[in-house]
C-alpha cells in the first residue's frame, strides 16, 4: 500500500448492519474496509445501528471494491 494512500468513501448504507456486511465481504476478498456512522456518530444518539453508515476503503483499492460488489450483484441477479 502506498504510504500516502488515503481512505475514500465506497458507498453509504441505511444502517450499520448492511454497511458491516459489505465491509466484511470486501475484507474476505482482500480489500481493507471499515465502516463509519454518519450524523452524530458513536455516542451522539445512543443507538447508532439504525443511522446511515458509510464504507471506506483505501483509494488504491476502490476499483477492486467496485469489481467485487459488481460481481456479487451479478450473482444475486442470476438466482
Amino acid at each position: 500500500m502506498p504510504s500516502n494512500d488515503k481512505s475514500v468513501e465506497f458507498a453509504t448504507y441505511p444502517n450499520e448492519m448492511e454497511a458491516q456486511m459489505v465491509a466484511e465481504l470486501l475484507r474476505e476478498n482482500g480489500v481493507g474496509a471499515y465502516t463509519q456512522p454518519l450524523g452524530f456518530g458513536y455516542g451522539g444518539v445512543g443507538m447508532i445501528q439504525f443511522i446511515p453508515h458509510r464504507v471506506l476503503v483505501y483509494e488504491h483499492n476502490l476499483e477492486r471494491a467496485q469489481e467485487i460488489l459488481g460481481a456479487e450483484a451479478d450473482w444475486e441477479d442470476a438466482e
